[in-house]
């Protein structure tokens, strides 16, 4: 399996959280405008990052992964 970029991994990721959400509320949500899915992904993967930077320091702490 080839490994995409972030951009391109970013770009596929908005687009099927507004495909499933078009999927499932189609009489409700017609996606025109991806800036709030942009946001909310973006939100997410900086705190993935920061949780990980924080386990990774408690792991430098406690002498190493267990």
């Amino acid at each position: 399996m080839k490994q995409l970029g972030f951009a391109e991994s970013f770009y596929n990721c908005t687009e099927e959280i507004a495909e499933v959400l078009e999927k499932h509320f189609p009489e409700v949500i017609e996606i025109e405008d991806m800036g709030r899915i942009n946001n909310m992904v973006d939100q997410e993967i900086v705190a993935g990052g920061r949780r990980q930077h924080e386990q990774n320091l408690a792991d430098q702490i406690n002498g190493g992964s267990r």
